[in-house]
């Protein structure tokens, strides 16, 4: 490696763990193009292992000598938030990046940071480590395997699942998610793993894990007995048997599949030297390059014309744990933030409801608290997610209007919404109809209009210059229903009432009249029901004075841009889960009986009340 150029005024403050002096601008010469000797410099932003990294530009450097090779290297963490601060700024200071994993490539892409290129040693690469799109490329593969020690543990280790064994408390370890781009990518497949997820986390920090900062230091304490287990990379713990072949490590390919962890390599958008750029990417992907780091660095290819390095399965043997790295882009902020969480202590009750209210993706509201929601949808969501053959999760917001949000920030696409906000979101966002409801026998309900038991009131229009309490501003009966009566007698709810509030649910309003705070509230027939079977005494403390006609029960809804199969699979899955004993239970989790057919037409009654509403506001 050379000095090499300098693109901002501090970055001449940058000093890599190699020891790289950054000096000012050299220039391109091409002749002849491709055919031609290439003379110029290549910046490099990496993550790759010091000692790699400096094989690899020795290496490089002694077959292109024309071009200079730069080096800034870093964890991943450190690089990719050096590069998002520069690329805020316009001041991306690299031209080629090379990281641990596809989920950074993927917000590089997302950010606009990299450029195309489809290297012409792309067809001899592995296609599943290759990007669609041609913006990144894999490079070399990191298995993430057990690694032991040989002295301690006598009967070698067969599955990830072999760390959370109580007899080895305390002598288990695991790289931070948080500075390890491979142990990050490897922390979220396992989270996309049904045996997993974030309960196996949670026996890990029962056990007592230790977290440490990167591989090698990992290797190297269980190589020293100071812990005895954890998830590395195969290729770092063969370099430290062959460093040190007296200690007693070794490693193991896990029964349970292992994760694949594929380099990703790429070329900036802002690349000042984009001929040396190339050339150094074709070279690293090359046959040359390729077999460089498999044989002298260990490290596996992503080409089937490269013998693996000794101690390394063919790819063709390996079951691997699949993994998606777009959705491992999507999420990285709250896996890295529960895991935080997880391993600092606090308490798993703490960490569910983040979980709950945060990274879950089948949209629901509700007035209960967020563990009684979660309670209610938890069997439905893992009921889902087995049928689809795929993790679903639940975001769960407290008003109808952030859930709604969320469908046009597309942040869910499919979720059960209330009737009131069904009509109002089907304006703004092409969604359909996946299903309705059915309970207590019924799909419909009513909107009552409830007073105390031994108030005077008979009538709605003698709740004129009372108060009164709403539920929200999206729900049909518990907004647009008396919103609709008020309109039909001239008035509007600013001067019919003399005071009006928002409970923000149901059975706060029913409590609200129950507890005389307020003179007249309008709930639902099922959220009444409900409260009368949870205290009887509602019924000698409240009374109806007037009902609405029928309307149905908030739809299950899907975003209309959503595949065809997909909108197909999950609504057959709706209309028969109450056919299976699982499917009954996690009906009666939610109060359900089953769900039925629907159609956009069924709600045109409330879609008409809501018009009346808007209409009257736009008188005042």
């Amino acid at each position: 490696m050379k000095e090499g150029r300098s693109r901002s005024p501090n970055i001449c403050n940058v000093v890599s763990k190699i020891g790289i002096m950054l000096v000012c601008l050299s220039l391109i010469v091409v002749s002849g193009c491709r055919k031609g000797k290439v003379r110029g410099s290549v910046r490099l932003y990496t993550s790759v292992p010091v000692k790699i990294i400096e094989a690899v530009s020795s290496e490089f450097e002694a077959k292109h000598p024309e071009i200079t090779l730069e080096v800034f290297r870093e964890g991943t963490g450190k690089v990719m938030k050096r590069i998002r601060k520069e690329g805020e700024t316009g001041n991306l200071g690299a031209d080629v990046i090379w990281v641990a994993d596809f989920s950074a490539a993927e917000e590089l892409k997302e950010r606009g940071l990299l450029q195309k290129y489809a290297s012409p040693e792309a067809e001899n690469i592995i296609p599943i480590f290759l990007d669609d799109e041609a913006y990144y490329t894999g490079s070399r593969l990191l298995s993430m395997v057990i690694t032991y020690n040989k002295r301690f543990v006598k009967e070698r280790p067969q599955s990830y699942h072999d760390l959370v064994d109580p007899k080895w408390r305390g002598k288990v370890g695991l790289v931070n998610p948080e500075t390890s781009g491979s142990s990050f990518f490897t922390t979220a497949t396992l989270l996309q793993d049904e045996r997993f997820g974030w309960e196996y986390y949670k026996k890990l920090h029962q056990n007592q894990c230790e977290i440490v900062s990167n591989n090698p230091i990992l290797s190297e304490k269980i190589g020293s007995g100071e812990l005895y287990f954890g998830i590395t990379i195969d290729s770092t713990v063969r370099k430290l048997m062959e460093e040190a072949p007296t200690l007693p490590i070794g490693y193991v390919f896990p029964r349970d599949g292992i994760v694949l962890v594929a380099s990703p390599i790429a070329i900036t958008r802002d690349c000042l030297d984009p001929v040396a750029a190339r050339v150094f990417v074709d070279w690293v992907l090359s046959q040359d390059g390729q077999g460089f780091l498999a044989q002298k660095m260990g490290t596996a290819s992503v080409r089937l014309d490269i013998k693996p390095p000794e101690g390394m399965l063919a790819l063709q043997q390996l079951k691997i744990i699949p993994s998606n790295a777009k959705k491992i882009y999507r999420d990285r902020a709250d896996v890295k933030r529960i895991f935080k969480d997880i391993f600092s202590g606090k308490r798993i009750e703490d960490i569910r409801e983040k979980i709950v209210e945060e990274i879950f993706s089948f949209g629901a509201s509700g007035s209960g608290s967020p563990q009684k929601i979660f309670a209610q949808y938890t069997a439905f969501t893992e009921y889902l997610g087995k049928k689809l053959g795929r993790r679903v999760k639940l975001v769960q917001k407290r008003t109808y209007e952030e859930l709604n949000g969320l469908f046009k920030k597309g942040e869910i696409a499919f979720g059960r919404i209330a009737t009131g906000g069904y009509i109002r979101l089907k304006k703004e966002i092409d969604i359909e109809i996946l299903a309705l409801v059915m309970a207590h026998g019924d799909p419909h309900y009513k909107a009552l209009i409830i007073v105390p038991k031994d108030s005077p009131i008979t009538s709605f229009d003698q709740l004129r210059g009372k108060t009164f309490a709403f539920v929200d501003p999206f729900s049909n009966s518990g907004f647009n229903y008396p919103s609709y009566l008020v309109a039909q007698k001239g008035s509007n709810i600013d001067t019919f009432f003399s005071r009006y509030t928002f409970s923000g649910g149901h059975d706060k309003s029913i409590m609200a009249v129950f507890n005389k705070i307020a003179d007249g509230a309008s709930i639902s027939s099922t959220s009444l029901l409900r409260a009368e079977t949870k205290n009887p005494e509602i019924r000698n403390k409240i009374k109806i004075i007037q009902e609405s006609s029928l309307f149905f029960r908030g739809p299950v809804v899907v975003k209309a841009e959503m595949p065809q199969d997909f909108k197909k699979s999950l609504k057959e899955i709706l209309l028969k889960m109450h056919l299976e004993q699982d499917g009954r239970n996690a009906l009666k989790a939610m109060k359900i009986d089953r769900f039925i057919e629907g159609k956009d037409s069924d709600f045109d009654t409330e879609r008409e009340i809501l018009r009346v509403v808007n209409e009257d506001k736009g008188k005042k």
